[in-house]
């Protein structure tokens, strides 16, 4: 997919970590072979399963979860924040 379009270092990092928690069950980039690392992977797990479950590719699943999930529930956090500290305000 690289080949084709223009991606930068971080989305071809995240895909990395799609596809090693999609096939290997472990946060790795596969870079010097699968050595787990410490990241949270929260997201990239959660676009994992989308991409198993959908039979898609890794980038793909990780910009589903993003639009679908992850900007609706920070809208929500954001306008939810806002009301609790106006109301405390007085």
């Amino acid at each position: 997919m690289a080949g084709a379009r223009r991606e930068d270092g971080d989305t071809l990092f995240h895909a990395a970590l799609i596809n090693s928690l999609r096939s290997f069950g472990v946060p790795a980039t596969g870079i010097d072979g699968i050595e787990p690392f410490s990241y949270h992977v929260g997201v990239h797990l959660l676009a994992a399963r989308i991409a198993v479950l959908a039979n898609a590719e890794a980038i793909p699943a990780l910009i589903a979860v993003r639009c679908i999930l992850a900007t609706p529930l920070l809208v929500f956090s954001l306008a939810a924040g806002g009301t609790v500290w106006a109301r405390r305000r007085g």
